[in-house]
């Protein structure tokens, strides 16, 4: 998506946050897709399609983004190795990459109690020179058992001034999965969909959202006959 899309939909989300502010909380039911979506293989790509009370935009593919490395690119961080899964750019955040390693133990240095232990599995976002100048990076490690083969990570993106500019949502995507929706509590019920991105060999395939900072909502999976695959994950609370 150019950049200059995605500003216009956050102006757009934005007043209608505002005007749906005004009213006062409004109880809005979730839509139901009209169509299934055919599997797509993309590599080294980001796809992100919207589809607005219903509608749907054609994506735009934004290849491997310059600067970044290559899907599947083996790096270093802090003492350990992080595999590339999917590179891009989004909106107001600019280059992002998505990348997985294994938690390292930590426990506390006082009663020896664990906190995480070692060798789980991790998804993360990165990004070295992101618009607002303020380069960030973070992620989670672990399973969502509820959802088998679907997670859902947030990362809050910080921009000029300290302030929340965007977040990311992201995760790993079943393989039989053919779209990923997030679906925002707006009026109208606003949601965006997008194909899944694929992950090097042995690495899944994976999604990822920019949505505005404050906004409530959900995020799920769906099959090739464009039903749910799993009972969703809500976003964090803003």
């Amino acid at each position: 998506m150019s950049e200059r899309a995605a500003g216009d939909f956050f102006d757009r989300l934005e007043l209608e946050l505002r005007a749906a502010a005004d009213r006062g909380p409004r109880r809005v039911p979730r839509p139901r897709p009209a169509f299934a979506v055919a599997v797509a293989a993309v590599a080294v790509a980001v796809v992100v399609a919207l589809a607005v009370l219903g509608g749907e935009r054609e994506p735009r593919v934004a290849g491997g983004a310059p600067g970044v490395p290559p899907v599947g690119t083996v790096i270093e961080r802090g003492g350990e190795k992080h595999t590339v899964v999917a590179t891009g750019t989004s909106g107001r955040v600019g280059r992002w990459q998505l990348e997985t390693y294994r938690s390292t133990r930590l426990a506390d240095p006082d009663t020896g109690e664990e906190y995480q232990p070692a060798g789980l599995r991790c998804l993360g976002v990165f990004s070295s020179d992101p618009p607002s100048g303020r380069p960030f990076g973070g992620g989670q490690c672990g399973e969502f058992p509820r959802t088998p083969g679907f997670s859902r990570v947030q990362h809050s993106v910080y921009g000029h001034g300290g302030h929340v500019a965007s977040v990311l949502v992201f995760g790993r995507v079943p393989d039989d999965a053919s779209k990923v929706k997030v679906v925002l509590r707006t009026k109208g019920g606003l949601w965006k969909g997008m194909k899944p991105l694929t992950g090097p060999p042995g690495q899944g395939d994976f999604y990822l959202f920019e949505i505005p900072p404050g906004v409530e909502g959900r995020v799920n999976w769906l099959d090739r006959d464009g039903n749910e695959g799993s009972r969703g994950i809500e976003l964090l609370p803003p």
